[in-house]
């Protein structure tokens, strides 16, 4: 096992007897703990502004400039854990046991954090390189551990993301339901799972109205994105910041819905939109930036639904699957 120094050789562990194991269980559940902690991945989340994304952009953006392999050593670590599965693979094992997963999974949430820093660089290749590789790594480490699907949940909803911005929509449809196929087996209960999917969900809408923004199948996401983040969001953390952080991402949701509506003309509709945007980050209002920025953006969209609303019915929406 001279491949599994740094992150996978504690597999091994069992082998040393029971009272090893279960300490070296113990110790992996709790740092599994800690990467599920909701400021470790929010930024992931779909928000119309977001400090926290164009700090890392920054930051990314420095380190490339300061280390000109700094990419090339962010995917070879990536590879690593690839090859060193293989290794277990051959060996009959699985990449299920103690602190070695923990570890590898960390450096699947540092090379996302990465590829999405690329991606707000517009570094697209980068970016796309990193989160298709982040995905065939989570698939690798948990495939065998259907409580840990929110990793290759959380990489598919990046990487979907990522082939949005590139505006490459049948690769983000693709990878997005693929991640919707993936929820059916997920475990029931899991807020950080639901949360996710309400950002696939609100992704996947995104790619409804660009490819035509007539259809109902961008409301129907935005719709469905809405009640995850409703339902499950406010559970994950009980601080002031992380609620504030949640209001932009529900914000947001509330936001998108109305354009949808604006789209179709609705525009009484989409104000109502607006409106609850609006009051849900005034509602949590600390000191972050995001909120004061996302209301001056929803309030430039309602001074021209303003303008355009009238008292004629609105068109019928044409009724489209997506």
């Amino acid at each position: 096992l001279l491949a599994f120094p740094k992150l996978l050789a504690p597999l091994v562990c069992a082998m040393a007897g029971p009272t090893a194991a279960e300490s070296g269980s113990a110790l992996n559940n709790q740092q599994l703990q800690k990467l599920m902690q909701f400021k470790r991945w929010s930024i992931f989340l779909p928000r119309r502004v977001s400090s926290q994304v164009e700090y890392n952009a920054t930051y990314i953006f420095s380190r490339q400039n300061g280390n000109p392999a700094f990419f090339e050593q962010t995917r070879d670590r990536l590879n690593a854990i690839l090859e060193d599965c293989d290794i277990l693979q051959m060996s009959g094992k699985t990449c299920t046991a103690d602190e070695g997963l923990a570890k590898a999974l960390d450096v699947v949430l540092q090379s996302l954090v990465t590829a999405l820093g690329f991606l707000s660089n517009r570094q697209l290749h980068k970016a796309q390189t990193l989160g298709a590789l982040c995905t065939e790594v989570a698939d690798r480490l948990v495939e065998h551990c259907p409580d840990l699907i929110f990793w290759r949940l959380l990489c598919r909803a990046n990487l979907g993301n990522a082939y949005l911005q590139l505006r490459r929509f049948p690769q983000a449809r693709a990878v997005l339901e693929e991640a919707l196929e993936l929820l059916e087996a997920a475990p029931v209960g899991n807020s950080s799972i639901r949360v996710i999917a309400g950002a696939i969900h609100s992704y996947l809408a995104r790619v409804c109205l660009d490819e035509d923004p007539e259809s109902t199948s961008a409301l129907r996401r935005a719709d469905s994105a809405i009640e995850e983040f409703e339902g499950h969001l406010w559970e994950l953390s009980d601080t002031k910041e992380d609620k504030e952080a949640m209001s932009t991402v529900v914000a947001s949701a509330y936001h998108f819905r109305g354009r949808c509506d604006y789209a179709q003309d609705r525009h009484e509709t989409a104000l109502s939109w607006y409106s609850r945007a609006i009051k849900c980050v005034v509602d949590h209002q600390d000191l972050g930036t995001d909120g004061p920025q996302i209301i001056a953006v929803i309030k430039e969209d309602s001074e021209r639904a303003e303008c355009l609303k009238t008292d004629e019915p609105a068109k019928a929406p044409k009724l489209e699957a997506c």
